[in-house]
C-alpha cells in the first residue's frame, strides 16, 4: 500500500473516532436538554440508551477493519484498544451485570427494564431467584443486533 493510501486510511480513522465522540457528546446533550414530564423523560431515556448502543455499534466494526489496513506501527492506538477490549469481553462465555454496564454503556437500572420486557427481553441467566445474574456474551450481541433493526 502506498503512503497517500496509509495517510487516506490514517485520515478516515480519526475522523470516524471524532465523529463517534461527537455524536455521542450530542446525544447526550440533546437528552438532557429535552426532558418533560416524567412520562416524555422514561420514553426518551429508553431511545436514547438504544440509540446509543447503535451508535457505539455501527463506528466499533468499521474503525477496526480500517486499522488493520495498515502495517502494525501506524495503526491508531485507541482503535486498538477498543478492539482489544472487544476481544476480551468476546472471549468470555459469561459476564456479569457489572461488566455489560461498563462495555456495552447500559446502567444496571436499564438492564433490569430491558430484562423484564415481555417483548424480546435481554436474555440473562440467575440460578436461584435473588442471585447473581450473568449474561451469556453470544446472546447479548444477537439481542443488541435486533434492537437496531
Amino acid at each position: 500500500m502506498n503512503k497517500k493510501s496509509k495517510d487516506t486510511i490514517k485520515e478516515v480513522i480519526e475522523e470516524l473516532l471524532k465523529l463517534r465522540t461527537e455524536k455521542l457528546h450530542q446525544d447526550r446533550i440533546v437528552q438532557l436538554s429535552s426532558y418533560g414530564s416524567n412520562e416524555d423523560y422514561d420514553d426518551k431515556r429508553k431511545a436514547m440508551k438504544k440509540h446509543q448502543l447503535k451508535t457505539i455499534s455501527m463506528f466499533y466494526k468499521p474503525l477496526v477493519k480500517l486499522n488493520h489496513l495498515l502495517d502494525k506501527k501506524e495503526q491508531n492506538k485507541e482503535v486498538i484498544d477498543l478492539e482489544q477490549q472487544m476481544r476480551k469481553i468476546q472471549a468470555k462465555k459469561y459476564i456479569s451485570v457489572k461488566e455489560l454496564s461498563e462495555i456495552y454503556n447500559i446502567s444496571k437500572t436499564s438492564q433490569q427494564n430491558y430484562r423484564g420486557r415481555i417483548h424480546n427481553p435481554l436474555p440473562y441467566h440467575q440460578k436461584v431467584e435473588g442471585g447473581k445474574i450473568t449474561y451469556i456474551v453470544e446472546e447479548v450481541e444477537k439481542w443488541l443486533e435486533n434492537q437496531h433493526k
